[in-house]
């Protein structure tokens, strides 16, 4: 894997209507929880990752798209408490850690 495909795959649920804050800090829960468990479970391709830049690509899909996307091996979830804008258990983001081999290039960019 070339180090320019070493990106870190954030989906936000666009059928939510989700404030630029609220998107924010639903993408920073699914970065930390992708972070944490590649420092975790591939220390080697975490330092990988962080040396090169640490990319991020934030893209949106359907409610019903990342549902499906949810159940893809190597998903994160992020599901809100429902304490502001969204109901609670609200799938807001789906995350993936830059070796999960997933293509996401069919979705739209944020």
């Amino acid at each position: 894997m070339a180090a320019s495909d070493l990106k870190m795959r954030l989906v936000v649920n666009a059928s939510l209507k989700m404030s630029p804050g609220k998107i924010a800090a639903q993408v920073g829960h699914a970065v930390s929880d992708i972070t944490e468990q590649m420092c975790k479970a591939d220390p080697k391709m975490w330092r990988r990752y962080k040396s090169a830049g640490h990319a991020k690509v934030v893209l949106r899909a359907s409610r019903q798209e990342l549902e499906l996307l949810a159940q893809l091996h190597g998903a994160f979830t992020v599901r809100d408490e429902g304490r502001t804008e969204v109901d609670p258990g609200s799938l807001t983001v789906v995350g993936f850690a830059p070796n999960s081999g997933v293509d996401l290039r069919s979705l739209s960019l944020l």
